[in-house]
Parts: C-alpha cells; structure tokens; sequence
C-alpha cells in the first residue's frame, strides 16, 4: 500500500452523522444504552477529502430540523490497517536512530566508558542509606522546631482529610449523576449541578489554602535546615578543612542552595502522597471488594505489583546517574564562577582559549552523563505509558460483560470505574512517584555526605591558658607537632614553640617550607597533623585579604560589630584619604579599590582596632618599604603577643625573638632594645625553645 493510499484512508474515516443514524433502546431493568447503526460501521465512505475529527452536519429542508448540530465522527476500522503499517515502520525508524542517527547528531562518543564522575557517583548512592537520609530531616523534626513542625503537620493532615472526604462525595455524586443523565431525570439533573458547584467551591478554597499552607511549611523547614548546614559547614573552619580531606564533598553551597530545597518538597509530597494513598485505598477497596468482580479485582491487584518492580528494575539505575549529573552540573558552574572571580587576571594572561577548553570539557562530562541518563528513561517512560493506558483500558474490558449484560447501569459502571481509578491511584503510587522519589534519594545522599564531611574533619581539640597542663601564662604553646601535605610529605617535624604575653616572635622559614600550613595548623584548620597546640582563645589571624563587600566602618571590625575609633586607627596606617575617598556605610569591592601596599596597611588597622591577646601574621608587611613596616609594627600595643611568619629577616628589629627553621635545624637570635645577639646556636626542632630578653 502506497503513501498516497494511506492519505486517502485517513480522509476515509471522518463521515458525516444523522441524529436518526443513533438510537436509543431501553433494557428490561430500566437502563438505556446507545445502539450504534450497524451500517455506520460497514459503510462505505463517500467523502474524498480530508476533514476534522468534529463534523458539521446539515440539517434537513424539513421543518422539524431548527439548526444544525455537530457530532464526533465514528471510529473507522480502516484504521487498523494504517496503525498495521505504521508500526514496523515506527520500529524500522526507531532502529535506524539507535544504530545511526543517534551517534550522529548527539556530537559526542556513546560509546566511550562513562566518566569518572559517575564512579564516585555509586560509591556515595552504596555508602548512603535510607537511615542517614533520616537523620538529615533529625534537626528540623526533632529540634527547637519540632513543635510548629507539628502544628504544620497538624494542618496539613487536616486538609487532606478534608480532601478525601470530598474525593468520597463526589464519587458518590457521580454514580447519582450519571444515572439521572441515562434515565433522563431532568429535575435530578439540574439539582445534581447544583450540588456539584457547591462541593467544588469547597474543594477549591481547601486545595488553595492546602497549597498556600504547604508553601509555609516548604519554606520553614528550607529556613531551619538551610541554618544547620551553614552552620556545620562554616563553623569551625570546616568549610577550609574539606577542601583538604582525601573524600572530596563537591560543591557543598550548591548543596545547601539547592538539595536542602529538592530533599525539603520531595519529603513532604512523598510522605503525605503516601499517606493519603494508604487512606484512599483503605476507603474505596472494602467498596471494590464488595463490588467488583473477580477478574477485575484480581487485575487491580496484581498490576500495580507488576508495575512496581518493573519500574525500580527499569529505573534504578536513575539515582548514580542524577547524582553524578548534578556533581558534573556544580563542577561546570564552579569553572564558570571561577572565570568571573578571576576575569582580569585569566585576561591579563591570554588564558582565555584555554579557559574555553576546559569549560568545554567540563560541558562534555555534563553531556555524557545526560545521554546515559536519557537511554535509562527512554525505556522507563516508554513502559510508564503503556502501563497507564493499559491501566486505564482494562478495567473497561473486565466490566463490559455486565455492563452489556444489564447488570450495570450507566451510573454504576461510571462510579465503579471512578473505585477501581481511586483504588488503582493507591497502588500504582510507587510508580507514579518513582522518579521524583530518585531526586529526594539523590538530595538526601548529597545533604548526608555533606554532614559526614563535616563532622569528619572537625578540628583538633585547642585549649585555652587556663587548661589545666599548661603551667605558665603563655598565650601559645606548640608541642610535637608534626606537619604534612595531603599527599602524606613530611613539611615540619616535632615543632615546639612558646610565646609569652606581649612577646614578639618572627618564625623564618623558607618557600614551601610549611610557613602558611604552621599558622593554619596552630589556628586549628588544618587536619593533616599530630601533636598539640594550645591558645589563647583571644587570637587574630592574618593571611592574605580576602573579604566580603562591606562598608568601611564594618570591614574594619569584620566579622565582629562596628567598634572603636576607626578614624584614627585608618590614620596610624596612613590611609585618612579613604575617610574622604569613600563613605563609611557604602559597600565596596576592596580587593579592586586598594593596592596591595595599602590592603597590607588596612589588615594592621584591623589589628589596631582589635587588640587581641595574640596576632599570628603571615607575611604582614612584605610589600611596604623596611621603614614603614618596622614603624607599623611597633604601634601595635606592648600587651599584644605576635607571631610573625615570613621568608627573610628584614622585620628582626621588631621582634624579641628570630627563630629561623631550615630543614632539621633551627637558629635562634635573641634580639633587644633593636640589638641582634651576636651567638646564634643551632638547635634540633624538638628541643623547646625558650628565651629572655639580654
């Protein structure tokens, strides 16, 4: 059969109806049903062109016929020999687009294994469980917000009983409704209308405020669990401690950003979808039981069953391959954020093909992530919507003999279908909810890794000077430690330091000598060491100039409130010209405002202001002239303990005590009144180094 014979069936099928063509006759138990001509279905069609579905029909010249009237044309049978033909060609061009034309036009290797992400990816989903995706809902449910957690709970469960009760009426409603429209009971009809619009008005002030009240709900419990994991990242230097464990987390703001709202709507909508399924089924399957006949209820029960399994058998592969597409998401979207952050210096350096090449990269794991993911629903939708139709069908099927029989009216047989609809709704709820409960296991795994990331990496243990242990009235003191890289290089051995109140004390060491490490270390952000620190806890620590956008007046006091004499503390480090270049309450991107000289200048007025008990300085002043970093230094106040650590001697002047560490080996200067001592002797780094004044 040509192209040509397949158009003309199509115009074929749509012909014009009569009135007259349907009958209506009356069965003995009083039920009507309608009797379709048997000659509309063996007709031969007369019309030879292509018309709509809905056709208008023209009224007879008689006078009995006062408009005319349209009708859904009949089904014709010469359908099934189109379908007959389209299907092995819909199967031929399904095969060609697998083997050929998918390769083709998805500008990537298919067939390439999939990336490394997806490994890691299945390493997480294994370790993870359905316990630790509890115990990420623990704070909210069982925490200082548990009671309005309850009272949020309270009216939810409200307004779905609520919601199942009208369900109930107006299944009810529809088997009274339908009679009354078969047996042409007018007055019934019209009243049953009425009816209708009061139970739906119901229905739609509940179903708002359902909806308005879960909104509420959806951003309480996104608030509280948004603030617990802020806070179990960002306290205690866990947020810098991460980035040094061997198990990377990736991406943990995009984790609290987006998966604490993902796990928060998928929780509630899986929970009270549940719910509300077991609910309805306890409802309306006693009333099937009673009702429906064996077959129909032996389908009802073993479809959704069948379903079930053979979606997670479909689809489980669903959860490694989300989790790895939103690690290959984040990682795509950090490279972009970095390219922003760093836009002028990647410029500078004519990074910018490169910078292309590896977002490109990044977007190629992305691609082949979202291709093995497609090839997983395909099959998965594909037999969700057969499921469903066939669903829907077969119960038709199982009640058209008593239906045809005269054991069923119109009404019963619809407000037994709207049963087995509700009853089959119940069951097949697994399936239904399948994937989104793969996005909420997805959250959950990310959030729980989050959490044991967290907690893994907590800090050692630093007490203060009133510890017992620590003797004398030291406001640092540093025992045994040993420091490494994260690759296990041995940088410092057997560290011992002691600093007293108010003593100046510059640590030497070489590049890549474990300067910047030994400061983190004794800050207690860094996990890769053994042995013990002690501080006191009123320490400032400055390493570089890295901060937020803030006004003058809070940059100066960051993180803590405004406080003191800003003006004058901005003037000891010569920068009075910013009081008049920029308004003290006006934010602003410091890093592109200051010089590298007058960012080292502005971190001192901070230490001005401050006066902490101990400062630890990393490479303070390297980038002002020797006079002027002596001079800042020495306004420091005298009761102030610093620690500086820098590469060269040039600040010895101000500081009481130079303690040079090369290798194995440390040389110590004793330095007073600004005169060097002339005996430097060598000593092992676990002798305990301890000096006075000359």
């Amino acid at each position: 059969m040509g192209f040509g014979r397949l158009l003309q069936l199509l115009a074929d099928q749509v012909e014009d109806l009569h009135p007259s063509d349907v009958n209506v006759a009356r069965s003995r138990q009083g039920a009507s049903a309608l009797d379709l001509d048997a000659s509309l279905l063996h007709q031969v069609p007369k019309r030879r062109h292509l018309s709509s579905f809905l056709v208008e029909t023209k009224p007879k010249q008689d006078s009995e016929v006062k408009a005319p009237e349209a009708t859904v044309s009949l089904y014709n049978p010469d359908n099934r020999r189109i379908f007959l033909i389209a299907a092995p060609v819909t199967v031929l061009a399904a095969a060609f687009f697998e083997c050929s034309a998918k390769h083709r036009m998805a500008e990537t290797d298919l067939s390439a294994p999939l990336p490394k992400v997806v490994e890691a990816a299945t390493k997480e989903e294994e370790a993870s469980s359905l316990r630790s995706a509890v115990k990420v809902l623990e704070p909210y449910i069982s925490g200082p917000t548990s009671l309005k957690c309850a009272g949020y709970a309270a009216a939810h469960l409200t307004l779905l009983g609520v919601g199942l009760y009208v369900d109930v009426a107006l299944t009810q409603w529809n088997g009274v409704f339908w009679t009354a429209l078969q047996n042409h009971q007018s007055k019934q009809f019209y009243r049953l209308l009425w009816d209708f619009v009061i139970i739906t008005g119901v229905t739609g002030f509940v179903g708002t405020y359902n909806d308005y009240l879960s909104g509420m709900w959806h951003l309480h419990a996104r608030d509280h669990l948004t603030r617990h994991f802020n806070q179990l990242w960002v306290s205690n230097g866990a947020m810098c401690m991460m980035r040094q464990s061997s198990i990377q987390v990736d991406n943990p703001d995009q984790r609290i950003d987006r998966d604490v709202d993902e796990f928060v709507g998928s929780t509630r909508e899986l929970f009270f979808g549940g719910l509300g399924s077991i609910v309805r089924l306890g409802i309306y399957f006693p009333i099937l039981l009673r009702s429906a006949p064996a077959p129909l209820l032996g389908f009802v029960l073993v479809w959704p069953i069948f379903g079930a399994l053979m979606t997670h058998g479909l689809g489980r592969r669903l959860i490694p391959l989300s989790l790895a597409g939103e690690s290959a998401n984040a990682d795509f979207r950090s490279e972009l954020v970095f390219a922003r952050e760093k836009a002028d210096s990647l410029a500078l350096m004519g990074a910018g093909p490169h910078l292309a090449e590896n977002l490109q990269e990044r977007f190629e794991v992305m691609k082949r992530v979202a291709y093995a993911e497609f090839d997983v629903t395909k099959f998965l939708n594909f037999f969700k919507m057969m499921y469903e139709e066939y669903g829907t069908v077969v119960p038709f099927v199982l009640l058209a003999p008593a239906y045809f029989s005269g054991a069923l009216d119109l009404g019963k047989l619809m407000q037994l279908r709207m049963i087995v609809e509700r009853v089959s709704q119940s069951l097949t709820f697994p399936v239904a909810a399948y994937e989104q409960a793969v996005g909420w296991r997805v959250a959950a795994n990310r959030l729980a890794a989050l959490a044991a990331a967290t907690s893994a990496v907590a800090p050692p243990s630093s007490d203060s000077p009133s510890a017992p242990g620590l003797g004398s009235p030291s406001v640092l003191r540093v025992e045994g430690v040993d420091l490494k890289t994260p690759q296990g290089r041995l940088l410092l051995e057997n560290v011992n330091l002691e600093v007293s109140p108010g003593e100046r004390l510059l640590l030497v060491l070489p590049a890549s000598g474990g300067k910047s490490l030994l400061l983190r270390a004794i800050a207690g952000l860094w996990s890769h060491m053994s042995g013990s620190v002690r501080k006191d806890e009123d320490a400032v620590y400055i390493q570089g100039f890295e901060f937020p956008p803030l006004s003058l007046r809070q940059l100066l006091s960051y993180p803590q409130p405004p406080e003191g004499d800003a003006q004058l503390a901005l003037h000891l480090v010569d920068l009075g010209h910013l009081l008049a270049a920029h308004p003290p309450d006006r934010p602003c991107q410091w890093e592109e405002v200051l010089s590298p000289e007058d960012q080292q200048r502005f971190l001192m007025a901070r230490l001005l202001l401050r006066q902490p008990k101990l400062a630890l300085l990393d490479e303070p002043l390297a980038n002002l002239p020797d006079e002027d970093a002596l001079r800042l230094l020495r306004q420091i106040p005298s009761d102030t303990a610093i620690v500086s650590f820098s590469r060269t001697r040039r600040l010895a002047a101000a500081h009481h005590r130079v303690l040079e560490l090369v290798g194995a080996t440390a040389t110590e200067d004793q330095v007073g009144e600004g005169k060097k001592t002339s005996a430097a002797r060598p000593i092992r780094l676990g002798h305990k180094v301890k000096s006075t004044e000359s």
